[in-house]
């Protein structure tokens, strides 16, 4: 099928469609151009040489800018994600240390409440003990009444036991 062409030959366009309508059928056309073909191109579009390679060269800076900005973009982009590591990294740090602290803490709390506790105990047995002997009724009342000596007299003739005068 053979497409006509329906275009006024007066027609005109901007230099923005123009370009649009070039880029289009450049793509159809071909791949890549040379640094001649763009000259030919240009001299049968009517453009100057030299504007041609003033293009070049604008395209070309366009070009490293371009790349310049997007290698920036990605600097900027590790600095950030090694500035959030570094950050992430102190958090993990900061809180290590906090439970070591808390651990520790908790270890000394433990220790004081049990010497407190240790203290308390032997002084409440002491108190305890004393409170136990003080409380106490006496041991005369509580005692059982101790039995009577026993005296025990020899059987058999005991012999009176000589007696000193008195004074001697």
């Amino acid at each position: 099928m053979e497409m006509r062409e329906s275009y006024d030959a007066d027609e005109r366009f901007t230099p923005d469609e123009a370009v649009e309508i070039l880029k289009r059928a450049v793509a159809l056309e071909k791949d890549q151009f040379s640094v001649e073909d763009l000259y030919t191109m240009g001299h049968e579009a009517g453009v100057s040489r030299e504007a041609v390679q003033r293009a070049i060269a604008e395209y070309r800076e366009e070009q490293r800018q371009l790349e310049e900005e997007r290698q920036r973009r990605e600097q900027q982009i590790e600095a950030e994600r090694l500035r959030r590591k570094r950050e992430q990294e102190l958090q993990e740090r900061e809180f290590t240390r906090f439970g070591y602290r808390l651990i520790q803490t908790i270890i000394l709390i433990v220790v004081f409440f049990g010497i407190f506790a240790m203290m308390s105990t032997c002084m409440f047995g002491q108190f305890e003990w004393t409170t136990r002997r003080m409380m106490q009724p006496p041991s005369w009342t509580t005692d059982p009444p101790k039995p009577p000596p026993i005296i025990v007299f020899p059987r058999g003739n005991p012999e009176p036991m000589p007696q000193e005068p008195w004074g001697r």
